[in-house]
């Protein structure tokens, strides 16, 4: 049965010599990767001593690379083999500005004023569409207590269970109507006509 191979090592800051942990390591053939512990300790089991190029990456430092092949594995003891990466600090970038391309909304905006022309209704000879038409009439700055007071409006005091407040002042509706239709027009001369379909008060 044949043994299982052991890469381990630790990684540390060439220049202080302290600890570098939770560094990115991987094979870059294989792919196969982990990140080192709080100690900056790593550790590989395999099957098989493998003929890859170990990366270590860090922020803050530059990447390093090294190829573990028939070189390496000749120093390895006991099918475990020792490594000791010392990272080499790299510039780091004080700020990093971010900007977008494109803005969406800004490109979605100008493409519908260059259509305007093409999409205005009057350059037709004539045209129609439905038309839909809401009219509420709201009384505001409502004080309850006193309008339930009112004589007049005694009789109608369940009116004040539909006081709406999602606007945070609180009015009552006290008319709707509703209105839909079909609108045809002539640009040049100017005629138009409205036909009323359907109405609801």
């Amino acid at each position: 049965m044949a043994q299982s191979k052991l890469i381990r090592g630790y990684i540390k800051d060439a220049l202080s010599d302290e600890r570098v942990p939770f560094a990115s390591i991987s094979f870059q053939k294989t792919g196969g990767g982990k990140l080192s512990d709080s100690a900056g300790n790593f550790a590989f089991r395999l099957d098989e001593w493998p003929n890859d190029t170990l990366e270590v990456t860090y922020v803050g430092y530059k990447d390093y690379k090294i190829y573990v092949g028939p070189d390496q594995i000749r120093r390895a003891v006991n099918n475990e083999l020792q490594l000791v990466i010392s990272l080499d600090r790299g510039k780091i970038v004080s700020e990093v500005i971010v900007k977008r391309k494109i803005d969406r909304g800004l490109l979605m905006w100008k493409r519908i004023v260059r259509r305007k022309p093409a999409n205005d209704r009057y350059r037709f000879n004539n045209f129609s569409y439905e038309l839909y038409n809401k009219l509420e009439l709201d009384i505001n700055r409502i004080n309850r207590e006193k309008m339930k007071q009112m004589g007049l409006l005694k009789p109608f005091n369940f009116i004040f269970d539909n006081v709406d407040t999602s606007e945070g002042q609180p009015f009552l509706p006290v008319f709707l109507t509703e209105t839909i239709s079909d609108y045809y027009c002539t640009p040049k001369p100017f005629r138009s006509r409205e036909i009323i379909k359907g109405s609801k008060t």
